[in-house]
C-alpha cells in the first residue's frame, strides 16, 4: 500500500518541548504549530491539516474542539493525555481519536498506592500532632487484607490493582463491562458499584468523565462507603459531588480522601479541602516527568502506522471515552 504524507497541525503553548522528536523521526513532514487557541480556526482554513497532534493546555480561552471535531479535512486527532473528555463529542464516522493511554501508568498507580499506604499509617493524624508540637504515640496500621475497589480497572486501574495485590491487598475492579484480572479478586461491571462500596477500606478512581460518569458519586453513592474509608480521585473532578464529598468528610462515613483533580481548576483559595485535616490536595499532578515528551513518542509511533496504512493503536470510543 502507497505511503500517505499528510498534513499535520501541532497544538500546543509550548511545543519547543518535545518538536525536536518529530522533527528527527519525520524531517520531511509538512506541519504547523499552533500556539493559542485562537489560531485554530485560519490555520483550519490555510493550511488544512489531516492529522492533529493536541495537547490540552493551548490558551486563551478553551480548548477549539467543535472547530477541530467538526473540520472538513482532519481525519485524525491525537491527544497527548490519556483523557478525551475535552474532544467530546465527535463522529467517529468522520474523524479518529487516539491517546496516550499508558505512559501514566506507573506515576498515577504509584500516587495511589502512596496515599493507600499514608492513611492506613495514620500519617494525617501525625502531621496534626506535629503542628501542635505534640508528642504522642499511635500504632502504625497495614494493608495487608485490606479491600481496595478500584472504579475504572483500564490500564491505569490495572497497574494499581498490580501494586495493590503485590501488597497484600484484596483488590476488586469495576468496569464497563466484567471480565478478569490476574492482580483483583474479581472485576465486575460498574453496575455492581452499590453493592461492593459498603465493603471497600480504600476507593480508587481511574475512570474516564463521560456523561454516564460525571456526578456518578453522588451523596447517596457515598452514603454507602464503609465507615472509616478513604476515597482516592485521580479521574476527572466533576465525577464527584464535591459538596455532598466535604460532609461525607465531616460527618461519615469517610475518614479522609486523596484528591488530585477538582471540578474547579485550579482549586479555589476559599474551597473547604484546602483545611481540611483529613484530605490531601494535589494540583493535578499525576503525570510523570518528561510526559509530554513520551506523549509525541506513542503520537509518532501511530503517525507512522498512520502513514503505512496500518490500524492505528489507543483509538478511543467517544461514548466511552477510552
Amino acid at each position: 500500500m502507497a505511503e500517505k504524507r499528510p498534513k499535520v497541525m501541532v497544538l500546543h503553548d509550548e511545543p519547543e518541548l518535545y518538536l525536536d522528536i518529530i522533527e528527527d523521526r519525520f524531517p520531511d513532514l509538512e506541519k504547523v504549530l499552533c500556539k493559542t487557541s485562537t489560531e485554530v480556526p485560519d490555520v483550519l482554513e490555510t493550511f488544512r491539516p489531516e492529522v492533529v497532534m493536541s495537547f490540552r493546555r493551548i490558551p486563551p480561552g478553551p480548548f477549539p474542539q467543535k472547530a477541530l471535531t467538526t473540520s472538513s479535512t482532519i481525519k485524525w486527532i491525537h491527544s497527548g493525555g490519556a483523557g478525551s473528555d475535552h474532544i467530546v463529542p465527535w463522529d467517529a464516522d468522520h474523524v479518529t481519536v487516539t491517546n496516550s493511554s499508558g505512559i501514566h501508568v506507573a506515576a498515577l498507580s504509584q500516587y495511589v498506592i502512596t496515599q493507600i499506604l499514608w492513611f492506613c499509617a495514620g500519617m494525617p493524624r501525625f502531621q496534626r500532632q506535629q503542628r501542635a508540637h505534640q508528642w504522642e504515640r499511635h500504632p502504625i496500621d497495614t494493608v495487608d487484607g485490606r479491600t481496595l475497589l478500584i472504579v475504572g480497572m483500564g490500564n491505569i486501574g490495572t497497574g494499581v490493582a498490580k501494586r495493590a495485590s503485590a501488597l497484600g491487598m484484596r483488590v476488586i475492579g469495576l468496569r464497563t463491562a466484567p471480565g478478569t484480572s490476574p492482580h483483583a479478586e474479581k472485576v465486575l461491571a460498574i453496575e455492581s458499584l452499590d453493592e461492593c462500596l459498603p465493603e471497600a477500606d480504600f476507593v480508587a478512581l481511574t475512570l474516564p468523565r463521560t456523561d454516564r460518569t460525571r456526578g456518578l458519586f453522588d451523596a447517596a453513592r457515598l452514603a454507602r462507603f464503609k465507615p472509616g474509608s478513604t476515597l482516592i480521585n485521580i479521574a476527572r473532578g466533576d465525577i464527584v459531588d464535591e459538596t455532598a464529598l466535604i460532609d461525607a468528610l465531616k460527618d461519615g462515613p469517610l475518614a479522609g480522601a486523596a484528591m488530585d483533580v477538582f471540578s474547579e481548576e485550579p482549586l479555589p483559595a476559599d474551597s473547604p479541602f484546602w483545611d481540611a485535616d483529613n484530605v490531601i490536595v494535589t494540583p493535578h499532578t499525576g503525570d510523570p516527568k518528561d510526559w509530554e515528551r513520551r506523549a509525541v513518542e506513542v503520537f509518532c509511533d501511530n503517525l507512522e502506522r498512520y502513514i503505512k496504512g496500518e490500524a492505528l493503536i489507543n483509538i478511543v470510543l467517544p461514548d466511552r471515552g477510552y
